[in-house]
């Protein structure tokens, strides 16, 4: 059986030093706990790190990017295709256009036609209206459905 193909936004990362919400943070050491194992394969992208670059507490942002450095995810490029899934997303009200970021991620996914996205976005991108208007798109354009996932989902596989 074939290992899952996953891009994990950086949402994901942030949780594993959540302070308050700590069942999220649980779940997410899991998810991580698989992932170091090698169950699934681990894509992320250049947008990914220049988000943990943004990220204004030092102390934070080394420990993600020590995550990173640990776990060795492909790291996906970027390329005009990807933005303009991502602005398609925005015109089909996926994602509003303030957090064309979010769209952003999924349009990595689309377009390099991993199983699925990782996330805890559950604002923009983990909702079901999203993940309808991703699918919808992914058939008009001709490329692979992909599923939308939080972590908790995602640590119950093989």
């Amino acid at each position: 059986m074939r290992k899952l193909e996953l891009y994990i936004d950086t949402s994901v990362f942030g949780f594993l030093f959540e302070k308050e919400l700590l069942e999220k943070k649980k779940v997410t050491e899991e998810f991580f706990r698989k992932v170091n194992s090698k169950k699934f394969i681990i894509n992320i992208s250049e947008l990914v790190l220049i988000e943990i670059q943004r990220i204004t507490e030092k102390n934070l942002r080394g420990k993600m990017l020590d995550v990173v450095n640990k776990i060795k995810p492909e790291v996906l490029s970027y390329n005009e295709e990807i933005e303009n899934i991502a602005k398609e997303l925005v015109n089909m009200e996926a994602i509003p256009e303030k957090y064309i970021d979010d769209g952003r991620h999924i349009a990595y996914t689309v377009f390099y036609e991993l199983d699925g996205i990782v996330s805890w976005n559950m604002k923009h991108i983990v909702k079901f209206s999203t993940k309808r208007i991703v699918n919808a798109l992914c058939i008009l354009k001709g490329y692979k459905e992909i599923e939308i996932l939080t972590p908790e989902e995602v640590i119950y596989e093989r």
